[in-house]
């Protein structure tokens, strides 16, 4: 059944499958096209949806460059896969023509190098595209941000709502590298560090998605939550901090975090 198929590592605005599905049947994502004409793509000459799709994190950092007119001259997504890193994305399973067309609709002389990240238990490759060589940077708009929140949204937190967790991200985002300070000592609840639990609290408090932990107090903030096993987290590749140094996202399946896991939740609200 997969013979002839690949896993098609998407980061950015594909993400979101009605924006991956304009490379597959043609046409215009919500009106936009291609490039200053506004043209429609053209999709793909076998028009098969995907056989599946899932998360999948990428080990490389994501960076923005080039300037796209689709996204009125803003930057667009690109890795760089000569730099290690951690990058939300999503892989869908697809033919290798299928694959092939949608590299060339990207830009074939802005996507050219396919990256062959692994394969997975039944020997299907799982690959992506960027530039060969690292563009210069270039800052995306509010826009391209938007479809790529949705995108993130849909792949990893589909039981939320999109509002709720573009305002989620929103504001962890703001927190990013932010020291650990433990709450012991009175100086990790924020906002110039954090311990932990107050990190949580504060996302939720701050991006007003606080209803369900207004039930708890914070030294009860696992009753907010559904109890995940670790099996599944692995397998979904859910971002989480793991440095201690700092506020970062991370792979917790790496490192020592399985080690020292112990549980872990999901707020079903």
């Amino acid at each position: 059944m997969t013979d002839n198929c690949v896993w098609y590592v998407s980061y950015g605005t594909n993400m979101l499958k009605e924006r991956f599905m304009v490379y597959i049947n043609g046409g215009k994502f919500r009106g936009n096209g291609k490039g200053k004409d506004n043209t429609a793509y053209p999709g793909c000459t076998v028009k098969l949806p995907p056989l599946a799709n899932k998360p999948f994190l990428l080990p490389y950092e994501l960076y923005y460059g080039k300037t796209s007119k689709t996204w009125n001259n803003s930057g667009v997504a690109f890795i760089d896969a000569d730099k290690p890193g951690i990058t939300l994305g999503r892989a869908y399973l697809i033919t290798e023509e299928q694959f092939a067309e949608i590299q060339e609709q990207e830009g074939s002389t802005w996507y050219n190098r396919i990256v062959e990240i692994a394969k997975d238990p039944y020997g299907v490759p799982y690959r992506t595209i960027t530039g060969m060589n690292r563009h210069q940077n270039n800052k995306c708009n509010d826009s391209y941000t938007d479809v790529m929140f949705e995108g993130l949204c849909e792949t990893y937190y589909p039981h939320l709502t999109y509002s709720r967790f573009h305002r989620l991200m929103r504001e962890l985002i703001k927190h990013l590298g932010k020291p650990y300070a433990s709450s012991i000592r009175s100086n990790g609840n924020g906002p110039d560090a954090f311990d932990c639990v107050w990190f949580v609290g504060w996302v939720f408090r701050e991006s007003g998605v606080d209803n369900i932990l207004k039930r708890y107090a914070l030294p009860s903030l696992d009753k907010a939550f559904t109890k995940v096993g670790i099996v599944e987290i692995k397998h979904e590749g859910d971002p989480h901090s793991n440095e201690i140094g700092s506020v970062r996202i991370d792979d917790i399946t790496k490192g020592n975090w399985p080690n020292r896991l112990v549980a872990i939740g999901r707020n079903s609200a």
